[in-house]
């Protein structure tokens, strides 16, 4: 009985003697973690300012927003805004049903006739704000807020009272694989 007791507390004590050995301290990797998101949101933020630079850059939506903030879920990767050099996509799509653009939505191609590109150095963020052209939505005003985060932010609103915001990640033209539907007019 004795030794069976000592045999229990033995391997009780090897146990919560390697538990607490293995153990990396906790503040360590806390401060590491933090640091490293830290880091990789500053690596990406610089990807997305030389982008803006170029004029070359997709954000493809995770998720759609109406001007009365009415939120979906996309599953699939035809919802983005497309900008390269003075060529402006904006296109929406179903996975229910095609519409008039082959993909159910709206594709609307256009030009970029303003480009202002606003750095706010406190907060770590890029706002950019477009006026653009397009035959099928007409006037409009593109503003991306940029941070770095995979949740960017791309707001369209027309003359018409049309207010649409693509939230999603920011990637280059090359990395993106989208589909582009008919534009009605097109162009």
């Amino acid at each position: 009985m004795k030794m069976k007791k000592i045999g229990i507390l033995a391997f009780l004590s090897i146990t919560w003697c390697a538990e607490v050995m293995g153990q990396p301290e906790g503040g360590d990797q806390k401060i590491s973690k933090k640091q490293q998101r830290k880091e990789a949101r500053a690596e990406k933020l610089v990807e997305i300012e030389q982008m803006v630079h170029d004029r070359s850059l997709i954000l493809q939506a995770t998720s759609l927003q109406n001007r009365y903030g009415a939120r979906s879920f996309t599953l699939d990767n035809n919802n983005y805004i497309l900008i390269d050099g003075e060529r402006f996509v904006l296109q929406t799509s179903n996975p229910l049903y095609a519409g008039l653009n082959g993909v159910g939505g709206v594709t609307a191609v256009g030009s970029i006739s303003t480009f202002e590109v606003i750095q706010d150095e406190k907060r770590k963020a890029i706002s950019v704000i477009a006026q653009v052209n397009t035959p099928t939505l007409g006037q409009g005003t593109l503003t991306l807020q940029l941070n770095g985060s995979d949740f960017e932010r791309a707001t369209f609103s027309s003359v018409w009272g049309v207010v649409v915001t693509f939230i999603g990640p920011v990637s280059t033209l090359e990395d993106a694989l989208v589909f582009e539907g008919f534009d009605r007019f097109g162009i």
